[in-house]
């Protein structure tokens, strides 16, 4: 679809004019790249596959500026793709990532910008990894305008933001627009008898006429003692409410005594006990948490708490020594109107081969439509999951788990993570689990060879025993060999090959691609 220009820089524009009063350093670098892609099974069918020469020309544009006060930087990518099994398909696509920050004097309030342009799965429950390739995407845009203060001295440190955000899609479905304002202050070091932490976020989402309003707030005020036991006061108040499903309101409000121990300069313990205001939402609880920075290049950051939904836990464990890279974490946020809620629909009664065993509207004829003989065919009720509008709150918990080696030549990359989403108003969870594993080495001066073994298994409806459950499981290997040319000239190859295995017979297929590329920098 078509972008205007107003649509894409609409973030930036109020930045652009006093960058280009600015003294700084500009680069403009643009690109064309040429793609022929060969796919043996275009529409992504069980049967009856179809093969189709992919051709598209990018034209892509890559600008930086830098100054003392401001930086920008965009990457714009339009490509222009060619069906060779069908012409009516040929269209245009947008990318889009453009960013940029201005401060209004030295150490003061920044301004700040961002857009970006995507092209997504339009139902990631028929085809979590669809693509300009197999065409069924939507496109998405994310627009962000905001202000940034930071103060930080010997005695405290304060870190603020107040960020408005426009997010519209192609198919109207998971956009909003509101803002987030966020406060963050701590104690410095050369403070020696009082020590604090306060973690405060607001946020506000509108989708037409539903609006949603999340309050989330952690706070701890201490004084140092002459020994390592330092007493506390915690605080923990989180509310969230709006006119969307569920309409109750959910709130969580204590606070209680603790203690820090600081077991040396480098290990934090904290110990705390709340009491709830309101004991039919749940008990009185422990708090806990660790602060281990075990050198420059290590550190574990984990701590335990309660919110209105249960139990809390975050995780952060970074480690890097010269050739490893290690990084841990565990999140749990809120979340509202987005493109994860699915519904089991009605498609109709088809007439299906009896010989298939596998029952979908391609192969299937409706009813009014049946002129043949219908001895080998049976009525059948096909039943599809839809995406639909997610006017409600849910609960995503990520674990992420990403280690890289790199060695003179080679580099390993192995990452694994988990994600479960879970409906406030349903109490539906989906399920995300996925693995990849990839390696990339220089085999000479111009020559880069990559590898890449993925693996994905995803569950909708996790809880059901009926068969509204759907499970997916993904399988991909793709190997690609680039060499540079000439200066300004390189070319690739790839090969892929994709199995996708459902629950639901007739989402199951497998594709194989050829990718050839060549791009040429100006």
């Amino acid at each position: 679809m078509a972008v205007k220009v107003k649509q894409v820089f609409a973030a930036l524009l109020p930045l652009l004019p006093c960058m280009a009063l600015l003294a700084g350093e500009w680069s403009i670098l643009p690109k064309l790249t040429v793609s022929e892609t060969y796919s043996d099974n275009v529409e992504l069918t069980r049967e009856n596959k179809i093969s189709s020469l992919v051709s598209q020309t990018a034209v892509d544009i890559n600008v930086e500026f830098e100054s003392r006060l401001a930086q920008f930087s965009l990457s714009h990518i339009n490509s222009y793709v060619f069906y060779s099994q069908d012409h009516d398909l040929d269209t245009d696509y947008q990318s889009l990532v453009a960013q940029a920050n201005l401060a209004l004097w030295t150490e003061g309030p920044v301004l700040l910008a961002y857009s970006s342009i995507s092209n997504i799965s339009s139902n990631a429950a028929n085809n979590r990894l669809a693509d300009i390739i197999s065409g069924d995407t939507v496109e998405s845009r994310d627009n962000q305008l905001g202000l940034q203060y930071d103060l930080s001295n010997s005695k405290y440190s304060i870190n603020s933001s107040i960020i408005y955000s426009l997010l519209e899609t192609q198919d109207n479905l998971g956009e909003s627009h509101g803002y987030t304002a966020s406060i963050n202050s701590r104690n410095g070091k050369a403070l020696r008898y009082l020590f604090w932490f306060v973690d405060a976020q607001f946020s506000e989402r509108k989708n037409n006429d539903l609006s949603a309003r999340t309050t989330n707030i952690n706070a701890i005020f201490g004084v140092f003692t002459s020994t390592p036991f330092s007493p506390f006061l915690g605080y923990h108040n989180e509310d969230t409410r709006g006119d969307i499903s569920p309409q109750t309101i959910n709130a969580l409000s204590s606070w209680g005594p603790g203690i820090r121990w600081q077991v040396s300069d480098h290990l934090e313990l904290n110990i705390g006990y709340n009491y709830v205001n309101d004991t039919q939402l749940t008990d009185d609880y422990l708090t806990g948490a660790i602060l281990w920075q075990v050198s420059s290049r290590s550190s574990l950051t984990a701590s335990y708490n309660k919110r209105f939904f249960g139990n809390a836990y975050e995780l952060l464990l970074t480690h890097k020594t010269r050739r490893l890279t290690n990084n841990i974490s565990y999140t749990q946020t809120i979340e509202v109107f987005d493109r994860s809620r699915f519904q089991q629909v009605s498609l109709g009664l088809f007439w299906c081969p009896i010989d298939d065993g596998v029952f979908d509207s391609k192969s299937c004829i409706l009813p009014d439509d049946a002129n043949i003989e219908l001895d080998n065919y049976q009525l059948v009720s096909l039943l599809n999951q839809q995406l639909v509008e997610a006017n409600e709150f849910s609960v995503n918990k990520v674990f992420q788990w990403q280690s890289s080696l790199a060695l003179a030549k080679t580099t390993f990359t192995l990452q694994a993570g988990n994600t479960e989403r879970e409906s406030l108003s349903t109490s539906i969870i989906d399920k995300s689990l996925n693995s990849a594993f990839s390696l990339s080495r220089h085999i000479s001066a111009k020559g880069e060879l990559d590898i890449s073994v993925n693996f994905e298994r995803i569950e909708l409806d996790h809880a059901s025993l009926v068969s509204f459950k759907q499970t997916d499981y993904y399988r991909s290997v793709a190997t690609s060999y680039t060499r540079r040319l000439a200066r300004s000239l390189s070319t690739s190859l790839t090969l892929q090959y994709l199995d996708r295995n459902s629950s639901q017979a007739n989402l199951s297929y497998v594709e194989a691609r050829v990718i050839l590329n060549i791009a040429k920098d100006f």
